[in-house]
């Protein structure tokens, strides 16, 4: 977006000054008008994946929070079952090592993003069996931890249970007496 110009009364004309903001008022409404289209167009055509990636969606949550001062809520709408190869998790088998076996391989390959500071909520998750939903949410909570992630379980559930955040997100200050 264009900024606008600052008038100096010592120094500017204001004729010039005046024509200025006009143009900078112009090319401000011809972005807004292409991003209105480009969205529309966006939202225009049906997206299909084969595949549900929670990790890279992850990956790209850290640059989009990286360097930004302002408080970071991230609320994640899923069922949290990620199905892009290699990983399938509705179809791996979840033994006591499995769990460590995902987060390294991922970290070897950089996959793991920083999400220091970022407050963390997930709504929606479900799988076939609730022994697969108790898997997964322990291999979340570990993900979320290695990620430096500020997450609590209690923010991981099918429906939203504690909305908004609290200013400062740690999971204590929903139980103050």
């Amino acid at each position: 977006m264009p900024e606008p110009p600052r008038f100096n009364g010592w120094f500017d004309n204001r004729l010039e000054y005046n024509r200025r903001v006009r143009s900078n008022e112009k090319e401000l409404l011809d972005a807004r008008e292409q991003l209105t289209r480009d969205v529309g167009a966006a939202f225009a055509r049906p997206y299909s994946s084969a595949y549900t990636d929670i990790f890279s969606s992850l990956v790209m949550a850290e640059k989009i929070f990286s360097g930004d001062a302002r408080r970071k809520v991230l609320v994640l709408m899923s069922d949290m079952i990620e199905d892009n190869p290699p990983y399938k998790f509705d179809a791996l088998a979840w033994w006591p090592g499995t769990t460590d076996k995902v987060l390294s391989e991922l970290t070897a390959r950089q996959r793991l993003p920083d999400l220091t500071g970022v407050c963390v909520y997930v709504s929606g998750v479900s799988a076939a069996t609730p022994q697969l939903v108790a898997a997964i949410a322990e291999f979340w909570d570990a993900y979320f931890r290695r990620a430096r992630a500020d997450f609590d379980p209690s923010r991981y559930a099918p429906m939203l249970l504690h909305w908004p955040p609290p200013r400062g997100c740690a999971a204590t200050q929903f139980f103050k007496p």
